[in-house]
C-alpha cells in the first residue's frame, strides 16, 4: 500500500482512512480536518504491505478512529492484524471483506469485465457509476484522483488476485470484521447494496445512506462522517 498524509501535526487523534480502487487524495479534499487531528490516507492496493515507519508512526496515536471506504474496507480488513492499537471507531463504508464474490461483493464476471475492457473511456464510465448521477460527477470530476491509467488497472488485477488468495477475516479466524459499523448506499451501482447487507447482517450494525458508491459528498467533514456512523448505530 501507499500512504499519504492529508494533515500531520503530531495531533494526539488519528483518522486512518482507507482509500476505494484508483483513488488519490485529491477525491476527499473537500472535508476539513479537526485541527486537533491527523489524518493518514491508505491507498493503491497492488501491495498489501505497509512500511514499518509507517506502522510506528500509527502505534504513538493515542485516539485512533477508521474510515474505509470501497475496496479500502477489504484493504483493513487484510491489515487489521498488524495494527496494533484500539481504535474508537472503524467505519466501512461501501465495501465488504469479499470485494469480488457473487453474493457479498462485486461479480466475478462483471470485475473480470472491467479489467478486460479497462481504457480511458472505460474508466470514465466507471465514474460515473461511481457517482450514480451526472450532478454528481459534475462535482466529483474537480476531485479527480491524478493517478495513471496503467497503475489503476494493475490495481484492478491486484486486487482480484489477492482477495483470491487472502481469505477474508471473517471465514479464516471465525472473529467478526474489524468495524464498528457499516454504511450502505442504497443507490450503490458498484457494490449490491444488497450484497453488502448480506456481508454484514451476521456480525456488524449497519444503517443504509441515501447516496451513490461515492458518498462523500454527503459530508462537509472527517469528523461529520463518524458522527453520522455514531449516531444511527
Amino acid at each position: 500500500m501507499n500512504t499519504h498524509w492529508i494533515q500531520q501535526q503530531h495531533n494526539p487523534g488519528l483518522i486512518l482512512f482507507f482509500n476505494g480502487w484508483g483513488m488519490d487524495q485529491h477525491v476527499v479534499r473537500h472535508l476539513k480536518i479537526d485541527p486537533r487531528q491527523d489524518v493518514l490516507m491508505l491507498y493503491d492496493y497492488r501491495s498489501l504491505s505497509v512500511a514499518e515507519e509507517i506502522l510506528s508512526a500509527v502505534s504513538a496515536y493515542s485516539e485512533i478512529s477508521v474510515i474505509a471506504w470501497s475496496m479500502g474496507v477489504w484493504a483493513f480488513e487484510q491489515l487489521s492484524p498488524q495494527l496494533q492499537f484500539s481504535n474508537r471507531q472503524a467505519i466501512a463504508i461501501n465495501g465488504s471483506g469479499e470485494p469480488v464474490h457473487e453474493q457479498y461483493g462485486i461479480s466475478p464476471s462483471v470485475y473480470q469485465a472491467t479489467i478486460d475492457r479497462f481504457s480511458a473511456q472505460g474508466r470514465k464510465k466507471f465514474f460515473v457509476r461511481l457517482c450514480g448521477s451526472r450532478h454528481t460527477f459534475e462535482q466529483f470530476q474537480h476531485c479527480f484522483p491524478q493517478r495513471p491509467l496503467s497503475e489503476q488497472h494493475e490495481e484492478l488485477i491486484a486486487i482480484q488476485q489477492h482477495s483470491t488468495v487472502h481469505e477474508p477475516r471473517s471465514q479464516t479466524t471465525r472473529i467478526p470484521p474489524p468495524f464498528s459499523h457499516a454504511l450502505i448506499s442504497t443507490q450503490d451501482r458498484i457494490i449490491p447494496s444488497e450484497n453488502q447487507r448480506r456481508y454484514w447482517e451476521r456480525t456488524t450494525p449497519y444503517s443504509y445512506i441515501d447516496a451513490p458508491h461515492f458518498p462523500f459528498f454527503l459530508w462537509k467533514s472527517w469528523n461529520a462522517i463518524l458522527d453520522y456512523a455514531e449516531q444511527h448505530s
